[in-house]
């Protein structure tokens, strides 16, 4: 369906333009033009437009062109980058369907916090491993300090420092390790590994995961 089709069936539906939009009730988040090869060959269906019902009469995949794609994004998706998203209930119906909706989305925001507390443990676990193997020392512990440092410790939520934070040409993951090489010293008395938190200027501020 091209551009003015489109713009002509929503006039059509909703002349006011105050009526929310929606695919498959998720909301619309934005509006991209790009290749028609991109993210996927485009397909095209052929229509019968003289017919009131299901005129749908042909098809086609192209790569020729561009494409505009609307990018729709759900709560779950949302909650997914910000677990603290603020949700509101009123509009569902009674209280029971109110509580339903609440009850599963707080699931979705422990499912997510789980996840991102593996994931960021994860690359801790391999920092730390990483900065083990420049020292002598037994490895065959390490991942058990990390981990047990990670839980007691840190969360996947945990601030970058300002100057960090703001270094955009560097990925997430690098800024975290620099964060954790200033915060944090590793070291081997000959026996075990223990890791100390620093004083300097730009120590990691942690605080407990909410539960």
């Amino acid at each position: 369906m091209k551009t003015k089709e489109l713009i002509r069936l929503l006039q059509e539906a909703d002349p006011t333009g105050e009526i929310e939009c929606c695919i498959d009730n998720m909301d619309i988040h934005f509006v991209d033009r790009m290749p028609a090869y991109w993210d996927g060959t485009l397909q095209l269906l052929q229509r019968d437009h003289d017919c009131k019902y299901y005129n749908v009469i042909g098809a086609k995949y192209t790569s020729r062109g561009d494409k505009i794609k609307i990018k729709y994004l759900s709560i779950t998706d949302a909650i997914g980058a910000d677990e603290n998203l603020p949700i509101d209930y009123s509009e569902v119906g009674n209280a029971e369907r109110q509580r339903d909706y609440e009850a599963s989305d707080n699931k979705t925001r422990a499912a997510y916090r789980d996840m991102h507390r593996v994931i960021e443990r994860d690359h801790f676990v391999r920092w730390v491993t990483k900065e083990a193997g420049k020292q002598s020392g037994d490895l065959a512990e390490i991942e058990r300090v990390a981990s047990t440092f990670f839980d007691a410790n840190l969360t996947a939520n945990d601030p970058l420092p300002p100057d960090i934070a703001m270094n955009a040409a560097i990925s997430w993951y690098d800024r975290r390790e620099i964060q954790w090489s200033r915060a944090f010293t590793l070291r081997y008395d000959g026996m075990d590994w223990a890791i100390e938190i620093c004083s300097a200027p730009g120590s990691l501020t942690t605080s407990k995961e909410p539960t």
